[in-house]
């Protein structure tokens, strides 16, 4: 996310909400605290970890309310308790018929349930 650089991940979020009219910010609030984002909501993205601007991306695309959404390679930089946490929420929202999670990465997601598989 360059283009948001400057901004916190509130103002990052708030301009993305203004485009997306099927944002949750029931989910953006539950994922905060799912992946601990709380003590950097004031801080800019440029001055973030990694893992923690990858979170905030994260926050966004599940929030976003988009019919499907693309998820390349979302456990990368993340510490074990958000992946934990990032799986929870993808495998408790996977019986939902209105969206769905494409997951690109190099294996498997352990401990969720995958609708099908396409190896490459």
């Amino acid at each position: 996310m360059p283009l948001h650089d400057s901004d916190t991940p509130v103002q990052c979020w708030a301009q993305l909400r203004a485009s997306l009219p099927a944002w949750s910010d029931e989910t953006k609030n539950e994922l905060i605290e799912a992946l601990q984002l709380a003590p950097h909501l004031d801080k800019r993205l440029n001055m973030l970890s990694t893992g923690s601007r990858r979170k905030v991306g994260l926050v966004a695309a599940l929030a976003s309310g988009a019919t499907v959404t693309l998820l390349d390679q979302p456990f990368v930089s993340l510490d074990q308790a958000s992946i934990r946490s990032l799986q929870a929420f993808l495998a408790q929202r996977a019986q939902n018929t209105e969206r769905a999670w494409l997951i690109a990465d190099y294996e498997k997601p352990a401990h969720l349930p995958l609708v099908s598989v396409l190896q490459l």
